[in-house]
């Protein structure tokens, strides 16, 4: 079978389709991922084909991959199935002028736009915040390309550990109220250099494969993107989420609903809000127990490689 991937230009979105990319390409179907060609590095050190399509000039803005090169290079590779994500035109239209099957990879958590013949589904069902025709589930593979396991990850930590991601989005005004709290922060996408004063209890993580980091963590602090959601429930960590973007929000309030973790909108943001909820999270057993049924409900779902077989089944069903 081919598969034509088509990815924005952004790194989260191509993360969420780069396990299932590579459990298609083992299974010795061929895969191409088609994106702006200042986006193909990050595609070629997945270890997966790049297709670069678009304006190649340096000064232009990157963007999703040009829609009438990704349509020309469908009419000549035919592919089988095209999987893209809701916010590329690229892949509708490639499927359609082809007739391939067509799946969209939801990496948001949430949207109204789906349209392809069926939905790749990476949260658990307790997460979800639509329901769609036909979805397919597939349990999340954290991957964040090259990334480093330093040493201080080795060993369990010596007093409760703390997640906060996005780290450089949130700590300030969040780190001085966990000051004197007998914990430690591991920030992540944080450095020295943003000039922002660290509390002696917050460790930068830059760098460090977010999944080491999540696995030896009490709590996680985030903004609610679906990918760390879903790394987060993989691992059974209660969750803190602090939403600024209405996907996030939507997402914030399942991981409520199921127990597992706290939300705070932004209007209700401050540290004394975030302290009081940490404490909740670290010291109320029920949280963990709730997190424990989510992680399950994750490790329910089957893994990248062996939903293969049905994606090729589907793509008989679907194509014209």
């Amino acid at each position: 079978m081919r598969v034509l991937f088509v990815t924005p230009p952004k790194k989260k979105a191509f993360y969420a389709m780069a396990p299932l990319a590579g459990a298609l390409r083992t299974a010795g179907h061929e895969v191409r991922i088609a994106a702006h060609p200042a986006f193909t590095r990050t595609i070629s050190s997945a270890g997966l084909t790049a297709l670069p399509l678009g304006d190649r000039d340096p000064q232009t803005k990157m963007d999703s991959p040009d829609t009438a090169e990704t349509v020309r290079f469908a009419e000549y590779w035919r592919p089988d199935l095209v999987v893209g994500e809701p916010s590329a035109a690229a892949g509708p239209a490639a499927a359609k002028a082809t007739d391939a099957a067509h799946a969209q990879v939801l990496w948001q958590g949430t949207h109204d736009d789906a349209d392809g013949h069926f939905v790749i589904e990476q949260l658990p069902t307790s997460l979800r915040t639509k329901d769609y025709v036909h979805s397919v589930d597939v349990r999340h593979t954290p991957y964040r390309g090259p990334v480093t396991i330093h040493t201080w990850l080795w060993s369990p930590p010596r007093r409760p550990r703390v997640g906060l991601v996005p780290g450089s989005g949130v700590l300030a005004g969040l780190t001085e109220s966990l000051a004197d709290l007998d914990i430690e922060i591991v920030a992540t996408d944080t450095d020295a250099g943003q000039h922002i004063v660290f509390p002696d209890n917050v460790r930068l993580g830059t760098a460090a494969p977010l999944d080491t980091i999540v696995s030896g963590c009490a709590a996680v602090i985030h903004d609610g993107s679906a990918d760390t959601v879903a790394t987060t429930s993989l691992y059974g960590v209660p969750h803190l989420a602090l939403p600024s973007r209405p996907h996030q929000s939507a997402l914030a309030e399942k991981i409520a609903e199921s127990g597992a973790g706290l939300h705070i909108s932004a209007e209700q943001r401050s540290g004394d809000e975030v302290r009081a909820a940490l404490l909740r999270l670290l010291d109320e057993p029920s949280f963990q127990e709730a997190a424990g049924r989510l992680r399950d409900e994750v490790l329910a779902m089957p893994p990248a490689n062996e939903i293969v077989p049905h994606l090729v089944e589907l793509a008989d069903k679907y194509r014209a």
